[in-house]
């Protein structure tokens, strides 16, 4: 992994606030997360902007951003931190430094995540079988955290909201596909093929955001192709979450197209998620 200014190529935008004058009076913190994406990266990187905010820092403290990626084992699990040979237990990455000055904290930095990056890296676990390439599909989570350097302590949870990306890893750990989720999903429901593992790996993530993360996105993709089978299209639409809609345009607009179509299972399971959109 390196850490660049560059114009993003695959941006994701990672914001933790932490309000640690709340915290000194008993309350808890606030501490919030969010990810936005440009461009995609291919199949080899990503490029990540990790952008951390403390609200009312300690004047004088010294605080650090990192990001590290945990393995994705099933939902509500902490799955292990992909280390290095000096932390084989978990690395966590530095980013970015600054003291505490004024009332609110800014940290920004942006990252790469690129195969050869994890190349060495420990803890390497699949998500299921062997895909027909021969390689472990697996799932990492680009986690941030702000550590307060004076108090020798993280002030962000143990797990945030993440970004996700999909692995394909050999037996020695080498890494020969790396892509965000969204993009893997979107494919697999517009080449031709049998989308259920990916659903299946949607439905049994946590703690990210789906609209950020391009989820939304990808299901719009999806419903508008015109190489999608409709048997693909009614798999999508039953596989929709409730929440899905709010603010995602080009997914409501491809749910009314499906309306001016002829197949009925597919009208009636596009009106019927767009009745849920519609609800307070």
């Amino acid at each position: 992994m390196t850490v660049k200014t560059t114009h993003s190529v695959r941006m994701v935008i990672i914001v933790v606030v932490t309000a640690l004058g709340s915290a000194a009076r008993g309350e808890e913190p606030s501490v919030m997360a969010s990810a936005s994406r440009g461009e995609s990266g291919g199949r080899i990187a990503a490029e990540i902007q990790l952008r951390g905010v403390v609200k009312n820092p300690v004047k004088g403290n010294v605080y650090e951003l990192y990001y590290q990626l945990r393995v994705h084992t099933k939902k509500g699990d902490l799955g292990a931190i992909l280390g290095t040979a000096d932390s084989p237990t978990g690395k966590a990455i530095f980013a970015k430094r600054r003291t505490g000055e004024d009332n609110t904290l800014y940290l920004d930095e942006t990252i790469d995540v690129t195969r050869g990056g994890l190349l060495g890296m420990t803890n390497f676990k699949p998500w299921g079988k062997i895909s027909m390439g021969g390689y472990y599909e697996m799932i990492l989570r680009v986690e941030p955290h702000i550590y307060d350097v004076t108090q020798k302590k993280y002030i962000s949870p143990a797990k945030t909201s993440a970004v996700i990306l999909v692995a394909d890893v050999s037996d020695e750990g080498k890494v020969v596909r790396l892509q965000p989720f969204a993009d893997l999903l979107s494919w697999s429901g517009t080449d031709g093929r049998d989308p259920t593992k990916y659903l299946a790996m949607y439905s049994d993530l946590d703690e990210f955001d789906t609209l950020d993360n391009g989820i939304e996105g990808a299901y719009a993709s999806v419903l508008a192709s015109k190489t999608a089978t409709p048997e693909v299209k009614l798999a999508f639409l039953k596989s929709m979450p409730k929440f899905f809609g709010k603010e995602a345009y080009a997914l409501q607009l491809a749910l009314d197209e499906i309306l001016k179509g002829d197949d009925a299972k597919l009208k009636a399971a596009a009106q019927a998620r767009l009745d849920e959109f519609k609800k307070p």
